[in-house]
């Protein structure tokens, strides 16, 4: 069987990087290819993509790249037949999978990572149950919403590769910046940081980025000796551990940060017309995960105007001391053990394939 695999996101090529490199040490006879890993996982997956994937963010940027996405459909079909695919595994990015659903159906289709359907349209996971041969979850939080036969539950990646932090933070010291995977957010949030930088001079700050902005945040500043700069290498979860403190666009780092148990703040700032779509269709109090399954803010918020340099500074500056440190600390763990989450496991995946092996 050919299979493809798809990942559009960073953090699906992070998922999809993995489960890659388990499947090659299955003795299964199947043909590997992945889309959008950027390059080979191993030397038996073939990275068949050679269009540049840009990372879309908010209904309206769907919009403003309608072409690019079409285009993008078009090209993976001719993939799809060129490599006479079989099955397709999408990683993350439903909304590009039900859209390449729709137009080219006639093939196997898998979803892992589903749609966060317990705080999403619940039609989503309809579309998977109707159409989809499995959905490999990573949270037990949406097991309700599917067909038990198609349903398997492979925990979360991330559990097997951070590092906790075992040690009590007495002061904050050194405080990791994490911009955002996406061009607009590197660009949009650079400058609130850099206000934020410039006024509390008394960090340490290391920048965790991918490579494709290293130039950019460490030409904004030169000269600066308490700017550290990180790819994201294999010394990432390590070096995240080494954090007292951290700041972070919402996404996967969030979930990254409180598994490490690294006291932290999440900001979010987008389009106004995105925040009002986002109101409309998501009937959830806060944006982060461990927040929304804990029902109360384990972990601090800035929504667009409430994120500048002057909030985050008093907020900071005001938790900086053992005691508000610890308890942050042990709400992320509470948390964590409520939001159940187990570590990765491959099998019903390799399960499956073996099916047609």
């Amino acid at each position: 069987m050919n299979i493809l695999f798809v990942a559009l996101e960073e953090s699906g090529k992070k998922i999809s990087d993995k489960i890659l490199k388990d499947l090659d040490n299955q003795n299964l006879k199947h043909n590997y290819y992945s889309f959008g890993l950027d390059q080979q996982a191993t030397s038996n997956i073939k990275e068949v993509n050679e269009m540049k994937i840009k990372p879309i963010m908010g209904f309206f940027q769907v919009v403003g790249n309608l072409r690019y996405i079409l285009n993008l459909r078009k090209y993976m079909i001719s993939l799809v037949e060129k490599f006479n695919i079989d099955h397709i595994f999408f990683i993350d990015s439903f909304d590009y999978s039900r859209f390449f659903y729709k137009k080219f159906n006639k093939i196997k289709f898998s979803q892992i990572v589903g749609p966060s359907v317990f705080i999403w349209k619940k039609n989503k996971a309809k579309f998977i149950n109707d159409n989809f041969e499995n959905i490999f979850s990573i949270f037990l939080a949406d097991r309700k919403y599917y067909n038990p036969n198609i349903y398997s539950y492979i925990g979360h990646p991330l559990s097997n590769n951070v590092v906790p932090k075992n040690t009590s933070t007495k002061s904050i010291k050194n405080v990791g910046i994490f911009l955002g995977s996406r061009d607009q957010e590197v660009f949009n949030n650079l400058k609130t940081i850099s206000n934020f930088i410039n006024n509390s001079s008394n960090y340490n700050y290391f920048f965790f980025t991918l490579p494709k902005y290293e130039s950019l945040i460490s030409n904004h500043f030169i000269g600066n000796s308490k700017i550290h700069i990180y790819l994201n290498h294999d010394d990432y979860y390590l070096n995240i551990s080494k954090l007292d403190f951290a700041i972070a666009c919402s996404g996967t780092v969030h979930l990254e940060l409180s598994l490490s148990y690294i006291p932290h703040l999440i900001f979010y700032n987008t389009n106004f017309l995105n925040i009002l779509f986002f109101k409309f269709f998501i009937k959830a109090k806060f944006i982060s995960l461990l927040n929304i399954f804990a029902e109360k803010e384990v972990v601090k918020e800035f929504l667009q105007n409430s994120f500048n340099s002057n909030s985050i500074k008093i907020y900071i500056d005001s938790i900086n001391n053992k005691k508000d440190l610890d308890k942050i600390t042990n709400d992320l763990k509470i948390s964590i053990r409520k939001f159940n989450i187990n570590h990765f496991n491959l099998t019903p995946v390799i399960d499956y394939l073996k099916r047609f092996s």
